[in-house]
C-alpha cells in the first residue's frame, strides 16, 4: 500500500513546473502500482512547455478581435484560453489501458496524496476523453465568430482535420475512441493537437 510521505505531498513554486509535476505524480505511480507514462509529443517534448521557449502567448494578454460584441468576445477569449491550455497539458498512459472502472477506483484511492497541482496537471491529460472533447467543442465555437474570411476558411478548413477516431460511435452509442489501444489513442489526439497548434497560430494573428 502506498503512504504519504513528506517528499510526495509538496507545494510547487509555480504552476507550469511541468518537470517537477511529473515527477511528483510518476513518484505515485511507482509507488502504489499504476505507473504513468508520460509520453513525448511530436516535437519532442511532453508538452509545449515552457520548458523549450515555444509557449503560446499568454491566454490573458491575448485580446480579441476588433468587431466582437460581448457574447462573441467571450467566446473567443474562452476558446483562446482553453486551446492554450490544451498545449500546455500532458500526455500519458497507465496500466489500466481501457479498463477505466479500474482506472476510477485507483484515482479516489490516490490522487488525493498529491499536491493540488499535480493533481489538476493529472486531470488534463490530453487522452482524457472529456479534456479532449472541451477542445472540440472550442474548435466549433470558432466558426461562426465574424472574423475576416479568409481567417474563417482557414478555421472551417482545420475543424475538418480533427481525426474521426474522437468523434465517432459505434451502433450502439459508445465512442470508438473508448476501444483503441494506448498507441492508437495517442495517435489520434496528436492529430487533435496539431489541429489545434494550426488554429492557435491563425487566432493570434487576428489583432
Amino acid at each position: 500500500m502506498f503512504h504519504e510521505t513528506p517528499n510526495l505531498i509538496k507545494s510547487h513554486d509555480k504552476l507550469n513546473d511541468r518537470a517537477a509535476l511529473i515527477g511528483e505524480l510518476s513518484h505515485l505511480g511507482d509507488m502504489s502500482g499504476n505507473h504513468l507514462k508520460f509520453r513525448l509529443d511530436e516535437e519532442g517534448d511532453f508538452s509545449d512547455s515552457a520548458m523549450n521557449g515555444r509557449e503560446s502567448k499568454e491566454p490573458m494578454s491575448q485580446k480579441a478581435p476588433a468587431g466582437l460584441d460581448d457574447n462573441e468576445r467571450e467566446i473567443f477569449l474562452e476558446a483562446f484560453t482553453g486551446l492554450h491550455d490544451f498545449l500546455g497539458s500532458p500526455t500519458f498512459t497507465d496500466d489500466f489501458h481501457v479498463d477505466n472502472g479500474r482506472r476510477r477506483i485507483w484515482e479516489q484511492e490516490n490522487l488525493e496524496k498529491v499536491s493540488p497541482e499535480a493533481k489538476k496537471y493529472y486531470n488534463s491529460n490530453r487522452l482524457a476523453t472529456n479534456v479532449y472533447s472541451a477542445v472540440i467543442v472550442y474548435l466549433d465555437s470558432l466558426q461562426d465568430l465574424p472574423i475576416s474570411e479568409e481567417a474563417k476558411k482557414a478555421l472551417q478548413g482545420l475543424n475538418l482535420e480533427v481525426p474521426e477516431e474522437l468523434l465517432k460511435v459505434d451502433e450502439d452509442g459508445i465512442l470508438l475512441y473508448h476501444k483503441l489501444s494506448d498507441e492508437d489513442k495517442i495517435k489520434a489526439v496528436g492529430g487533435l493537437v496539431r489541429v489545434v497548434r494550426k488554429t492557435m497560430e491563425i487566432l493570434e494573428k487576428l489583432n
